[in-house]
């Protein structure tokens, strides 16, 4: 089992040995992880304080649905576009979508939206066979507009995830293992 890690401040791409994930978890979380088909990986960011973040989460603007939040927040911290989001489940004022890699196309550019957040949260599990993840990582790059803090962005398989979540209840760790 593998860990990418891409740091987009210096265009590198590589395998690490273990990641500082970062304190949300949101309940929730486990259920849409489970669902990522058995050989898939799956993306998420690694901010400038060195945590990472499983998934990728963020605040639908007032006016916006969960769709086009969700959408949006993609855009931000992966410089992707869905085109096919798939809603998996809520809890509380998590929302939970999944994307499959294939159904998403690159961004070239970032819309900023001033308006402000909503209390809604979407969570996404944005997820693809490891060649298409690394295919992904090697040529996504860093933008100056990044108010995220995003300085890296990373990839693990389902198991690992899985295994960290479930060690994690048990031991309050918070470094996820290949």
């Amino acid at each position: 089992m593998t860990i990418w890690l891409k740091n987009l401040t210096t265009n590198i791409l590589d395998k690490v040995e273990n990641i500082k994930i970062s304190s949300f978890i949101p309940s929730g979380l486990f259920g849409l992880v489970k669902d990522v088909p058995d050989n898939h990986y799956i993306l998420g960011v690694q901010y400038i304080t060195g945590e990472c973040q499983i998934c990728i989460s963020g605040h639908p603007k007032g006016g916006e649905t969960l769709f086009e939040g969700g959408s949006r927040e993609m855009n931000e911290e992966l410089n992707l576009i869905p085109t096919k989001l798939t809603w998996h489940s809520r809890r509380g004022v998590n929302n939970f979508f999944s994307c499959l890699l294939d159904f998403t196309r690159d961004s070239m550019r970032r819309e900023i939206n001033p308006i402000r957040d909503s209390q809604k949260r979407v969570v996404i599990s944005v997820h693809g066979d490891e060649e298409n993840i690394v295919n992904y990582l090697s040529r996504v790059h860093y933008r100056t507009c990044n108010e995220d803090k995003i300085i890296g962005i990373w990839a693990s398989d389902r198991e690992t995830i899985i295994n960290f979540l479930n060690s994690r209840r048990e031991t309050g760790s918070n470094i996820l293992v290949k």
